[in-house]
């Protein structure tokens, strides 16, 4: 399991499925009391990159907020030249 989840980190999605690391806990011979507790973290921590994904990006789009006063409100030649 450690090996397919360092595949999914440099690919870029660290997240396996509830399923397959259940799957993988079974083929290792982890006690099912374990198991529980092992998957609930797994579930908590996947819930809490998300948390935090989201606002990373809430807190980008707020800052990008103030880089958009910058944007021009008319587009450039649309005014005609004095004459």
């Amino acid at each position: 399991m450690k090996d397919q989840a360092n595949t999914y980190l440099a690919a870029g999605a660290p997240f396996i499925s509830n399923s397959e690391a259940q799957a993988e806990l079974d083929k290792a011979g982890v006690p099912a009391v374990a198991q529980v507790s092992v998957l609930a973290s797994y579930e908590d921590s996947q819930i809490a990159g998300l948390r935090t994904s989201l606002s990373i990006l809430a807190v980008m789009g707020v800052i990008s907020l103030f880089f958009t006063g910058r944007i021009p409100r008319e587009q450039p030649g649309s005014t005609p030249a004095p004459a």
